[in-house]
């Protein structure tokens, strides 16, 4: 954003406050120099007609620009470093658990996780002008990875995986070789509320992004979440209203030798 404060009162003919031009843009500046600006001129009542329009032209400037300054700060690039992207991404899974999205006591530190900066990948909720920061993560109990927009602040797109505590029982083991026998876990407690529907954890989803609702294309909206005994992992299609990207996402639990996954924001063109 290149506008200089005093471009906004170029066509103000009085006195100019001292004003450094190469400042960026401020809220408070704005209100201050507006401010100082108009205590100076006449009254309207003995103001000529000409310096009445530059009056409220200048008033009209102003409040536009900062409006504009509102609007920005809430598109500007807000997560500059990786170490930012996991502070963040650790409040918004403190948010999702607060939401019921989670039951996961997923914590990242810069020691769990690698980074890397990304405006391609994943898509899904945004323009291609913004940035994401894409987080993979081992915490020991847990590990997947995870997009943060870097302009609405908000995890975009989860995996995350957890590791069967020690002493818990597989729902089923086979011998699959030349492997051996293996085991497949259904800890699903580990990472959501099993008494939870599709539709609910929709409805929690639609409450988290700021939609106005949505609709399953490919599943059952009333079953569980989680995959009954013998179903090894479950696929549910669901279209987002406000989704401003417009495709189909798809919400996944699935069980695995090492534990039991959900991955949620994502599309397979781009996953």
């Amino acid at each position: 954003m290149d506008t200089r404060v005093s471009d906004i009162f170029d066509f103000y003919d009085g006195e100019l406050p001292e004003l450094a031009e190469g400042s960026p843009i401020d809220c408070g500046n704005v209100k201050k120099l507006v401010g100082q600006l108009l205590s100076g001129a006449p009254s309207a009542a003995k103001m000529p007609t000409r310096r009445k329009l530059m009056k409220w032209a200048v008033i009209a400037a102003a409040v536009l620009v900062l409006f504009s300054i509102a609007a920005f700060a809430k598109q500007a690039a807000v997560i500059e470093s990786g170490e930012e992207a996991i502070s963040a991404s650790n409040a918004e899974l403190a948010s999702m658990r607060k939401a019921g999205i989670l039951k996961a006591g997923l914590l990242l530190t810069p020691e769990d996780c690698t980074y890397v900066h990304d405006e391609k990948l994943f898509q899904l909720f945004r323009d291609s002008s913004e940035l994401c920061w894409v987080i993979t993560y081992n915490t020991g109990k847990y590990s997947g990875n995870l997009v943060i927009n870097t302009v609405s602040g908000k995890i975009t797109f989860l995996n995350i995986t957890a590791i069967p505590d020690k002493g818990e029982k597989p729902w089923i083991t086979k011998n699959c070789p030349p492997n051996g026998l293996l085991s497949w876990y259904d800890n699903y407690g580990d990472l959501f509320d099993t008494t939870m529907t599709v539709d609910d954890f929709c409805e929690k989803l639609c409450a988290y992004w700021g939609f106005n609702g949505y609709s399953i294309a490919a599943g059952d909206g009333a079953a569980l979440l989680v995959n009954p005994k013998g179903i090894y992992n479950s696929r549910t299609d669901v279209n987002f209203t406000g989704d401003r990207a417009g495709r189909t996402q798809y919400i996944e639990v699935n069980s695995f030798c090492s534990g039991a996954e959900i991955m949620f924001g994502f599309d397979h063109s781009k996953g």
